[in-house]
């Protein structure tokens, strides 16, 4: 007896492990997406890879791998990646009309992402535009050459008819500067904040397949000097902002002054991992305009402008959504127990993913902590603060607004979906020469399904409302296993009593069952409680 118990304990021991060890493993993320561009007349392979992390020295994607016709060609090891977003390499490799390219890449944590490419050979007919060169910023007012080189079947082409359109600036040109070479002159407009300027070049010729080209790049307003910030270092020096709001008893300050059409924030957290602000937010989480800022172990601070899709996240950064990165400047300290980061971005930024803060008035924000410098770490456990507020950017006036936490409800109800299972399984082996045993046994069995089952479905809605994603921790997939066993083992309770033949064999079936829910219940209550950091 004693060697069977043994074997039972050391049977949860490994489950939980194993279950602990999956739910840390769930906080690594491979990469969210991948894509290919092979140009045929460099002979070169774009690869662009999205992958947001905290800190690109210790979370990168640590290998990109090159399958040309399913054969190796390229390895390539990284150490760090040079963006805490999107990232870009590009690779010699020379390739002919047919060939396939496969490329996979592999985050140093966890998980890989695969893509596949076919090349085609340009048709001679059809027209290559190349435009140089590629800016990000052009001053207000200022004027920038484009040389534009076209190709047809890998040689020059001439007497071609281009169509030129910009958003807000004007051109001149193209003019012919060489064979197949031409150029075209812009012309910056006069602005009073940042605008993203995009240029669609066309070009056509009778007998040839059209092109087209695109540019997109920055328009910045001289009044800012070319260092759009001032020192923001980190380090709140007294009478350097005008306001300050608190909440949660001092858990988060957020301190700010409006210059012209700049707001400049600093925001103050107990914890030595993220910082979080949420500008407008339509429900719960949905539709903010996010800040995230950390301060690295080395002293490195990060800010990443996001925004969040989702009642309940994800928030990922506007470069993914479509959007730019607004942040003009920051800067951040950890010390104390304490994180400070400062920011500064304009009030209107002309980004779909941004919320515009008004000068003066009144505007709804979210705030949360966390403990790691780790931006993509699960979050919204016992070991973060987070809250809601109202904050009067004119007057400084600011007030807390109490939202429950939904998940509270869900855990609730899988905890007494567990006990009252339990309790039926106690009463069947303690008491069962009592009369009522039986009867009690069969309620509490019932009693457990059902709360468990609510707990299911509170859990449903929750993601529903949020990201979407039902499956995306190990949680999810031991909660699901568990709800069938929790409800196999009633029906096979009262199948016994139901039919004639096989009575011994239904209710060996349903004790083992009983038995497999308890656990199953217990090691996911215990996922979930290390999900949101409570243990």
């Amino acid at each position: 007896m004693k060697k069977y118990v043994k074997k039972r304990i050391l049977f949860l021991i490994t489950l939980l492990f194993l279950l602990i060890l999956l739910s840390q493993r769930a906080q690594a993320h491979p990469p969210s997406s991948m894509a290919l561009e092979y140009d045929y007349s460099t002979q070169t392979l774009n690869v662009t890879i999205s992958h947001s992390v905290g800190d690109p020295n210790s979370h990168y994607v640590e290998s990109v791998e090159i399958l040309k016709n399913d054969v190796e060609s390229i390895t390539t090891d990284y150490t760090s990646q040079p963006s805490t977003s999107t990232i870009s390499y590009t690779y010699d490799i020379s390739a002919s009309d047919g060939d396939n390219f496969e490329v996979t890449a592999t985050c140093n944590q966890f998980g890989s992402i695969t893509e596949e490419i076919q090349v085609d050979e340009p048709s001679p007919d059809q027209i290559i535009l190349e435009v140089t060169p590629t800016i990000s910023t052009i001053s207000e007012n200022g004027i920038q050459i484009f040389d534009i080189s076209v190709f047809a079947g890998g040689e020059p082409l001439d007497d071609v008819t281009f169509g030129i359109d910009v958003v807000y600036g004007s051109f001149s040109g193209p003019q012919r500067t060489g064979q197949g070479e031409f150029n075209f002159t812009y012309y910056a407009p006069d602005v009073t904040k940042k605008l993203t300027e995009t240029i669609d070049i066309e070009a056509s010729k009778d007998g040839y397949d059209d092109a087209d080209s695109k540019l997109k790049f920055t328009i910045t307003d001289s009044a800012e000097p070319t260092e759009t910030c001032p020192t923001l270092d980190g380090i709140i020096e007294s009478g350097e902002y005008e306001f300050s709001a608190s909440f949660s008893g001092g858990e988060f300050v957020i301190h700010w002054r409006v210059e012209n059409d700049t707001i400049i924030m600093a925001m103050e957290g107990k914890t030595t991992g993220w910082v979080a602000i949420g500008i407008e937010p339509s429900d719960k989480m949905k539709d903010a305009d996010m800040i995230f800022g950390w301060v690295s172990d080395s002293g490195v601070a990060s800010v990443l402008d996001c925004f969040s899709t989702g009642t309940f996240g994800p928030h990922p950064p506007d470069t993914e959504l479509g959007g730019t990165s607004d942040i003009l400047c920051y800067g951040g300290t950890e010390s104390g127990g304490k994180t400070i980061i400062e920011f500064k971005r304009l009030l209107s930024t002309g980004d779909s993913k941004d919320k515009d803060i008004p000068s003066e008035g009144e505007i709804t924000i979210i705030w949360a902590t966390g403990p790691d410098d780790d931006f993509e770490s699960q979050h919204g456990g016992s070991s973060d603060n987070r809250g809601y507020g109202k904050v009067d950017i004119g007057t400084g006036e600011y007030e807390e607004i109490e939202i429950p936490a939904f998940w509270i409800f869900h855990a609730t109800l899988m905890i007494v979906g567990f006990i009252l299972m339990l309790l039926g399984i106690i009463i069947a082996k303690v008491f069962k020469k009592k009369k009522w045993w039986l009867k009690t046994h069969k309620i509490l069995g019932v009693l457990g399904a059902i709360f468990s089952i609510a707990g299911l479905l509170m859990a449903f809605i929750m993601v529903s409302m949020g990201s979407g994603e039902h499956f995306h921790v190990p949680h999810a997939y031991l909660g699901i296993l568990a709800m069938i066993f929790a409800i196999l083992a009633p029906s096979l309770g009262f199948a016994q009593f139901k039919v004639k033949k096989n009575k011994s064999k239904i209710r060996f079936t349903h004790r083992w069952v009983g038995r497999i829910a308890i656990v199953l219940m217990l090691l996911n209550i215990i996922s979930g409680l290390l999900l949101v950091e409570i243990i």
